[in-house]
């Protein structure tokens, strides 16, 4: 594992937290203690084998204390496991919601961008993955490696030539973990890059069904479906082939030649009188313990370079959420009195400084009044709407919410003040009374009114499945509209109202509105001229 590896790695307790992972290492390092034990058992068994073998009798005090060794191991590893487990969950979870709690401050467009399916990735599974660096593994590798020092300082005074042996397979260890990390790295890297790729064309593709069916695309999605993941194949091959070679050179033939050194040598030093059939069988022993730590990094530099590519995307997306809300620098709206409800002076934007399809927009909202924004597709409605709900702040010119200016204001304190009809209904699998209230308080009796009013009452009580798949085109703005009234905001936004109805459902609805609307200030943007007349 090399140091930028190492340096990831920290950075990703650093995000855990002391409250957690103190815990972690003191159960980790308690369920790896046997590790120190082992160091003491096999100079226990040299002392009875030799006391068999020499003096033909029993060693008790060694039995003794190896079975007080073994016990101490048990209840210690034990108590380790039930501490290490529980606090590492725990960690996984506070992560998994800070993570989903910061996406919250991501410009509405990166997170269009983005896909919802990279950041459920990025929760479910590139966070867990990347726990890995909290396993028992690397917590052990500490005390393997420091067993591995009093190892060789203890065959260094048996035999020079084993000492010798020993280092050589240590320095093995060093030259397999770099050649490794170098081979592994990019190949996994462009891999997990691919696999976001694969999910988000997943979730795509079935969230769009109709469409395919009807674009007559299935095959076409199959065929670039079956080429991602031709490239991620590709490149797990890539980092995988190499590593099998690695393998056989680096690590299992010096095990072997190793090990046949010390039977063959250890056998001669014993029948001249050198050594002692318990010293031979300690030898033969510590070599496994020397040459774990190679085992334990060929594991933990193919793990590492795998997790590498879920730390770097976890960093940066932390780097990014803290950019982000350093962005928003006002969490509150203090309404300023006689100040317009919206006021623009001079907005222009454009995805691109060369590319501004809005200019110099200026307009006022008094209290009380209500204007149509009309426009044809393509031409900057969405964006402007999206402008005023705080959404969108990379404009230029002045946008005024109730006196306050909206650039650098974090969204949630618009719509603590502005109730908003969407064009799209999103629809969760929940009943309708919680798709209605949302995250509001609960008032029953208001519920129970606006249900009533809007003739939504076959639909209590149940799910209304995800993206509202139990639910009529119909009956999807019947709920937003129940939203809308329940929320009794003074200000209101409306876009592109009252879609996928019949005409007389829409007179119906249409007429409800535009009562709502005649208490309250707001903006309409419609192309519908009996939408439209409303303001």
């Amino acid at each position: 594992m090399n140091l930028t590896n190492l340096r990831k790695i920290l950075s990703f307790y650093s995000l855990i937290g002391k409250r957690r992972l103190i815990p972690i290492l003191i159960g980790g390092f308690l369920a790896t203690s046997s590790v120190v034990f082992g160091f003491f058992i096999p100079l226990l068994v040299r002392n009875i084998i030799d006391g068999l073998t020499i003096n033909m009798q029993m060693e008790w005090n060694s039995i003794y204390l190896l079975a007080i060794l073994y016990t101490a191991s048990f209840i210690l590893t034990y108590i380790g496991d039930q501490i290490y487990l529980r606090e590492k969950f725990k960690a996984a979870a506070d992560l998994s919601n800070r993570i989903f709690k910061l996406s919250f401050f991501f410009p509405w467009k990166k997170l269009k961008q983005q896909g919802s399916a990279y950041y459920a990735s990025l929760i479910n599974n590139q966070l867990n993955e990347a726990f890995v660096v909290l396993d028992y593994g690397f917590i052990r590798n500490i005390f393997v490696l420091i067993r591995m020092v009093l190892i060789l300082v203890m065959v260094f005074a048996w035999s020079k030539f084993f000492f010798f042996l020993y280092v050589v397979n240590v320095a093995i260890v060093g030259l397999y973990t770099n050649i490794i990390d170098r081979v592994s790295h990019r190949p996994y890297s462009r891999g997990y890059e691919l696999m976001r790729q694969a999910t988000n064309f997943i979730v795509e593709t079935f969230e769009n069904l109709h469409e395919i069916f009807a674009g007559e695309a299935k095959s076409k999605r199959e065929n670039e479906y079956e080429r991602i993941y031709q490239k991620i194949t590709n490149s797990v091959v890539e980092a995988e082939i190499p590593r099998s070679r690695f393998d056989k050179l680096m690590v299992d033939l010096p095990d072997y030649f190793s090990r046949l050194i010390i039977l063959v040598y250890g056998s001669f030093l014993v029948i001249n009188g050198r050594m002692t059939v318990g010293t031979i069988w300690a030898l033969w022993t510590y070599f496994s313990f020397v040459t774990e730590p190679l085992y334990l990094f060929r594991e933990l530099a193919r793990i590492a370079v795998r997790v590498s590519a879920n730390l770097d995307t976890i960093l940066n997306y932390f780097d990014e959420a803290e950019n982000a809300q350093k962005n928003y620098t006002k969490h509150e709206i203090f309404p300023v009195p006689k100040a317009p409800v919206y006021s623009l002076k001079d907005v222009s934007f454009g995805f691109e400084p060369a590319k501004t399809f809005l200019k110099k927009i200026s307009l006022n909202v008094q209290h009380g009044e209500t204007i149509a924004i009309v426009g044809l597709s393509g031409e900057g409605k969405s964006t402007l709407l999206n402008i005023l709900l705080g959404l969108e702040q990379n404009y230029e010119g002045e946008v005024r919410i109730l006196g306050n200016e909206l650039k650098g204001t974090y969204p949630l304190a618009v719509f603590k003040y502005v109730g908003y009809y969407s064009q799209t209904v999103g629809i969760f699998n929940e009943t309708l009374e919680s798709n209605i209230v949302m995250g509001r308080k609960l008032d029953e009796e208001r519920l129970e009114k606006v249900i009533d009013d809007l003739r939504l009452d076959h639909l209590k009580g149940r799910l209304l499945g995800e993206g509202g798949s139990f639910v009529s085109g119909g009956e999807k703005q019947r709920i937003q509209l129940a939203r809308l009234f329940y929320a009794e905001k003074d200000v209101v936004v409306v876009d592109e109202p009252l879609t996928n109805l019949d005409t007389i459902n829409e007179s119906v609805l249409l007429e409800k509105l535009e009562d709502y609307l005649s208490t309250r200030s707001g903006i309409i943007i419609s192309h519908k001229p009996n939408v439209i007349s409303l303001a």
